[in-house]
């Protein structure tokens, strides 16, 4: 299997994973392949939000995987393999690229983008999943309520051929991913810290409607982010359980 290998190339669609799970359901789909859409009008982000995306300038497509040899328990690694695989990509082009969990990319403190994967489990494993992946490529000018956005064309000044672009992040992707299926969660996990946003830093946080100062010191083998309370506590969240305030 080869990520890329085989493309679906649309022009205009409400949301590649909306596009990619209805396929699926339809007819059989080749592990690897990625749906892409040139213009997408209501993209999914994390927390029901939309991905805001102007047409024909960025990354916006959909992975078509089917990790059987994960453990529904274990699903966040595939998250972390392929957070990696794009920062891998980023870092291509320009430095001070982080995750900032559970699954968003940033280049300093502004967000480039993000995934959103959706599994289906069969059988106590994965059977499919759709990682749906976002990135701010050519676009220049955001919204009002996207204010800590920033594309790759704004941090280097350089136009992409998304096509060609295309082609070299399912390379970074792929070799992640073939780590996740040798069984390579520590190495991952590992990678994943070295490369988190305001790992092992006091930062502030909320939570219960709360803000608190916390240091994050690492992550649960089921994705929960770990902190360390300023008394020494360590306190286990979930996504949507709590926020960065940056």
């Amino acid at each position: 299997m080869q990520i890329g290998e085989n493309i679906i190339w649309l022009f205009k669609i409400e949301s590649t994973n909306d596009f990619t799970l209805n396929l699926i359901e339809r007819e059989a789909v080749n592990d690897g392949t990625v749906v892409v859409a040139f213009e997408q009008t209501a993209g999914k982000g994390q927390r029901g939000s939309l991905w805001e995306s102007e047409k024909g300038k960025n990354f916006t497509f959909s992975i078509v995987l089917y990790p059987m040899f994960l453990k529904p328990e274990d699903q966040f690694y595939l998250s972390m393999a392929v957070s990696l695989g794009i920062c891998d990509y980023i870092r291509t082009m320009t430095s001070d690229v982080t995750i900032k969990w559970p699954n968003d990319i940033y280049i300093g403190n502004r967000k480039l983008g993000g995934t959103l994967i959706e599994n289906s489990v069969l059988d106590n494993k994965i059977h499919h999943s759709v990682v749906g992946i976002g990135l701010n490529i050519n676009q220049v000018e955001f919204s009002e309520i996207t204010t800590n956005a920033v594309s790759m064309k704004m941090i280097t000044g350089k136009e992409y051929d998304l096509e060609k672009e295309l082609e070299i992040i399912c390379q970074f992707l792929n070799a992640r991913y073939n780590l996740l299926s040798e069984n390579e969660f520590s190495y991952l996990e590992n990678d994943y810290l070295l490369n988190m946003f305001g790992f092992d830093e006091i930062r502030k946080f909320k939570a219960d409607n709360k803000i608190f100062d916390a240091k994050i010191i690492g992550i649960s083998k089921y994705g929960e982010l770990m902190l360390e309370l300023p008394l020494g506590e360590i306190k286990h969240y979930r996504f949507k359980e709590v926020e960065y305030i940056i």
